[in-house]
């Protein structure tokens, strides 16, 4: 059997495994060829029915560094990765989706970064690609080569998606942290509620990390933006800010966000099921008081919401009509 149990485990990496298709095992070669060593893999197989399970198994009993849990039931991403962090022994945690893959130097140079620095978090840029084109995407609120926190928390609050792919964490500092089920944006939350708690964040101006985009990906669905999974992600972000106690000094970020991701859902409504119900949808909105508190600083100050669009522009200005 090939990779000897580490002594001391440096990055436990969290894969969760639903219907991965071919991609799973580029997925993991790329995680077992890192060339830092001292790593745990562990696979989360969330009930696939294509096979994927099979292959989890093959290569936990190839490398004694692969870690693996089988779900009872399927538990969807967000409790699969709690299900690895549950068991996970890694000094740091990272994540990675299931069909993407990253370059083998990755994990040992964030964790070099984040030693030398002594930081919670490593950070850096990462690809997106859809088969016929490759971005780079670089790490935002980055100063001096660390993110600011609370310039990072800013950029989540007000709608940006930032993964958690492209970081690890240390292990110490996200106990408590969890993420949530039944929401999307997920690892924006997740991303909320770490930099909320002000970690040392340090970037490594490279991008090592590479997301496939494809028609199975869970952020293009439907059911992902729909106005109850949406709903309880803007709840979650609210609560996270009372929580830390700082709403009011995200109050402009959070109407920002809140408008953002309200407006796709009523879009999204509208191209899947026509103009009566995203209509429903803008009615239901307006009468949640809630959303309303939030949304109301649009009234107050009508010079933020000119820098939208004319779309934007007619379901805000009926929203807080």
């Amino acid at each position: 059997m090939e990779g000897a149990v580490p002594r001391f485990v440096k990055i436990s990496i969290i894969v969760p495994v639903y219907n991965a298709g071919e991609g799973l095992k580029r997925c993991l070669d790329c995680l077992l060829s890192q060339t830092m060593r001292d790593v745990e893999i562990i696979i989360v197989c969330d009930c696939p029915t294509d096979g994927s399970d099979e292959v989890a198994r093959e290569y936990a009993a190839r490398d004694n560094r692969v870690v693996l849990i089988e779900n009872e039931r399927n538990l969807n991403v967000s409790l699969s990765r709690n299900a690895g962090l549950a068991v996970a022994k890694g000094e740091y945690v990272g994540f990675s989706d299931h069909d993407d893959y990253c370059s083998s130097e990755m994990y040992g140079k964030l964790y070099e970064a984040a030693k030398a620095a002594d930081a919670d978090v490593a950070a850096s840029d990462m690809y997106e690609e859809d088969g016929t084109s490759c971005r780079r995407y670089a790490f935002p609120a980055v100063k001096d080569g660390k993110v600011d926190p609370a310039a990072f928390a800013a950029t989540l609050v007000a709608g940006s998606s930032t993964p958690v792919w492209n970081q690890i964490f240390r292990r110490s500092f996200i106990a408590g942290t969890s993420f949530k089920d039944g929401v999307s944006f997920e690892d924006g939350l997740f991303n909320i509620e770490v930099s909320l708690k002000t970690p040392v964040t340090v970037y490594v101006q490279e991008a090592f990390y590479h997301h496939v985009i494809h028609g199975k990906n869970a952020f293009g669905s439907y059911a992902y933006r729909d106005f109850a999974h949406t709903a309880r992600y803007l709840s979650a972000v609210m609560e996270a800010l009372d929580v830390a106690g700082c709403r009011e000094s995200y109050k402009h970020e959070l109407a920002e966000g809140t408008f953002r991701r309200l407006y796709s859902c009523i879009l999204n409504e509208y191209r899947k099921k026509g103009i009566l119900a995203a209509l429903k949808l803008c009615r239901m909105v307006k009468s949640d008081s809630g959303f309303a508190g939030i949304l109301a600083l649009y009234k107050d100050n009508p010079e933020s919401g000119r820098k939208y669009g004319l779309a934007k522009r007619i379901v805000l200005g009926y929203l807080c009509g």
